[in-house]
């Protein structure tokens, strides 16, 4: 028997996807707010989430975290696709 989500509501299971870094690793999933569902859409309270991981050297990882109201909204598939640009640059310590 499989335990109840934190909230009482099922949750679909996150399926991760790459993101293509030219270096490094990266993944992000889309997972929908089971609370909102069914919900008109309303300033704050998103619908979709979108939780990324970004690995472009072994010593950092940035997470990413966007909210939408719509899964194929073209503004946050316009966000997700640019994760793929991020680039490491390491920077020179300051002279003292």
């Amino acid at each position: 028997m499989k335990p109840p989500a934190a909230d009482g509501l099922a949750e679909p299971p996150v399926s991760w996807q790459e993101i293509k870094l030219k270096q490094g690793v990266g993944c992000y999933a889309v997972s929908p707010d089971a609370s909102q569902a069914g919900k008109p859409i309303e300033i704050g309270n998103p619908k979709v989430f979108v939780t990324a991981f970004v690995a472009p050297v072994p010593e950092v990882l940035g997470t990413i975290t966007l909210a939408a109201d719509d899964a194929k909204d073209p503004d946050l598939l316009a966000a997700i696709q640019a994760l793929g640009g991020i680039e490491w640059s390491a920077v020179a310590p300051a002279a003292k």
